[in-house]
């Protein structure tokens, strides 16, 4: 059995996300075979050790399978359960198993390290014939700690109290802090932090932020302001901010490019400046929904989830 504590020890501060491994993504084209090859082998001689994927993200599980060292870690997740499955746990344990078998094949592994919930529905994650089906699965070692990706608030209270999940990945950026009272209060389970870039919107050319997100741009001059106030880097700000807060154990950001890995690393040795300046970026979060939250943007700007 693994020590969730031990585990979240080993971890490096920054993971890396694969939704861009395999296909177009946000701003990002697809990479090109010899193009993932060089940034996974980039990965493998680099301190990072958490890599997060899917079976939703075109091939990547089998990219990383293919390419990926076997001394990183990895968080995947099931794929979409039927909604007329869940409480039938004959089919829904056949779901769940022949979903991961998959990974575990795809990947090349014999073990997920972090099994995460794409679906929040209550009538399925706080089900107890799923929970009895993850134990047994535990229990032959295919995976060590299971976790739900989430937006929800309402779903993060229920999970934050609930000794069963191990894991929560959620969206949190210096502008979308709406889950900071709920992640400060967080004990005894790894939190992953992803969207720190809010889907590129934080570091893309500002004429390409459309007419109803230009309140990021606002906030975004704010944060550049504040970067030559205290002479460190704008996105060292975007990148360390969220280690910085309380609860938070691993940032996971989307890369595709060797040199991306890189810049990265040098912006987290600028963390001790970020938290030294704190109460320098009071007030730069923004509440509404609408603008912080991708999956309310709408068909006027194409993302895949």
């Amino acid at each position: 059995m693994v020590n969730l504590n031990e585990f979240k020890e080993k971890l490096f501060a920054l993971g890396v996300g694969t939704a861009q491994l395999d296909q177009d993504y946000g701003f990002d084209k697809k990479p090109s075979e010899e193009e993932q090859k060089k940034f996974i082998n980039k990965i493998n001689e680099s301190p990072i050790n958490l890599i997060d994927t899917a079976p939703a993200y075109a091939n990547a599980e089998k990219v990383l399978g293919k390419y990926l060292s076997k001394d990183k870690h990895i968080v995947t997740k099931l794929k979409l359960i039927p909604k007329e499955i869940f409480n039938n746990k004959e089919l829904l344990k056949q779901h769940i198993v022949d979903s991961l078998n998959s990974s575990l094949k795809n990947l090349n592994v014999n073990k997920i390290e972090v099994l995460l919930m794409h679906q929040t529905e209550p009538e399925l994650i706080f089900n107890e014939d799923f929970k009895e089906i993850i134990n047994e699965i535990k229990k032959e070692g295919k995976i060590s700690f299971i976790g739900v990706s989430l937006y929800e608030d309402e779903i993060l209270k229920k999970v934050i109290n609930d000794e069963f999940y191990e894991a929560i990945e959620i969206n949190f950026s210096i502008i979308d802090q709406r889950k900071l009272d709920l992640v400060n209060s967080i004990e005894n389970k790894l939190v992953i932090a992803r969207s720190v870039f809010l889907r590129g919107m934080l570091t893309c050319p500002k004429d390409k932020i459309p007419e109803e997100l230009k309140k990021i741009s606002q906030k975004r001059d704010l944060i550049e302001e504040i970067s030559k106030e205290i002479n460190v880097d704008y996105k060292s700000i975007l990148l360390n901010y969220p280690l910085c807060t309380k609860g938070i154990d691993i940032i996971i950001l989307g890369m595709t490019e060797p040199a991306h890995i890189d810049e990265n690393l040098l912006h987290l040795k600028e963390k001790q400046n970020i938290e030294n300046n704190l109460n320098k970026f009071k007030n730069i979060e923004i509440s509404d929904e609408n603008i912080v939250d991708p999956r309310k943007w709408g068909g006027w700007f194409k993302w895949k989830f």
